[in-house]
């Protein structure tokens, strides 16, 4: 009797065993699925890595990395051979990552970034892009278009509409008067930043963009009615013409000169969304946060507050006077 409740049990842990590994392998799959497809959940579809934008026509597809990835890439190589320089190469990386999601239409096909072998990755690339003349050929590139269905993006939390009203604001070259940037909440505002971060974008001054710049953001046919960035068309046109004016005491600070970083614009890569969240409410708020506040935030905390006061045409040591 014993011996047939042993093999009894003998048999009940295989057939477990194989029901774990058929729940591992299915589980495996689906991961698999979710990483190259759009999945639909209550009716809404979600869009997952990678984010298609666009086609190239057969025989013009790209047979190297565009070139701002290029300077990407350029950029972790010569920090590897830096020791000191690790948190600097995690945020270019990020950087990188973050293009081959938004971009990989102008990748070429099963192009992927590694570390080990970056340098591989760009070789050639120093002669072709030395060249004079335009950085970019997309003769043969036809965007996809606004979506026409409802989607959303997992990674960015924001509709894939808005996602390619942003590009397409990029793309524009005019940057948004302070009465449209100061309502978007921190889930546009840091795709905004990062998006301009990576090509190397002033996101307080799209005008000095070049064209070369922008020109993989082209989105095709806008749909102005919606707006869904809530731009003022006028405004953003006065904006343009004055320009950004960068208030004189937020630039000669003596509590902010050794702690921000107001020529670079890779803040969306080292704060959270919380972090964003925070300083908008606090400008928006119009009242100026404790002394202690500043002393508990890091420089990159310091250097969007300060941005975003200037930006706003705001002294951040008076916000009451907004």
């Amino acid at each position: 009797m014993d011996g047939h409740n042993n093999i009894r049990k003998k048999s009940l842990k295989r057939s477990s065993s194989a029901a774990n590994k058929k729940r591992r392998s299915s589980q495996n799959n689906e991961d698999d699925e979710i990483d190259r497809m759009i999945i639909c959940n209550g009716g809404l579809l979600r869009y997952t890595r990678p984010f298609q934008i666009g086609f190239y026509s057969p025989g013009t597809e790209p047979d190297r990395i565009p070139y701002h990835l290029y300077l990407l890439v350029k950029e972790a190589v010569d920090l590897m051979n830096k020791t000191s320089s690790f948190d600097h190469l995690t945020r270019v990386e990020k950087k990188i990552r973050f293009f081959c999601d938004f971009f990989y239409s102008h990748l070429p096909l099963g192009w992927k970034y590694d570390r080990d072998n970056a340098t591989f990755l760009i070789a050639g690339c120093d002669t072709f892009f030395a060249k004079a003349g335009p950085k970019y050929n997309i003769s043969g590139y036809a965007p996809l278009g606004y979506p026409l269905k409802i989607q959303y993006d997992c990674k960015t939390k924001l509709a894939t509409d808005l996602v390619f009203e942003i590009m397409s604001l990029v793309h524009s070259r005019k940057t948004p008067a302070p009465e449209s940037f100061i309502k978007w909440d921190e889930t546009v505002m840091s795709f905004y930043c990062k998006l301009c971060s990576c090509f190397g974008i002033d996101y307080q001054h799209l005008e000095a963009a070049s064209e070369d710049d922008v020109i993989l953001m082209n989105m095709g046919k806008t749909r102005a009615k919606n707006n869904l960035l809530l731009l003022d068309a006028k405004a953003t046109s006065s904006a343009n013409k004055r320009g950004i004016e960068k208030i004189s005491s937020n630039k000669d600070s003596y509590m902010f000169q050794h702690m921000r970083k107001l020529g670079s614009s890779d803040e969306a890569f080292e704060l959270s969304k919380k972090n964003i969240r925070q300083i908008l409410q606090i400008v928006r708020s119009q009242r100026l946060p404790p002394q202690t506040t500043f002393t508990e935030w890091n420089e990159y905390q310091i250097s969007f507050y300060c941005k975003m006061c200037s930006c706003f045409g705001i002294d951040y040591q008076h916000l009451e006077a907004a």
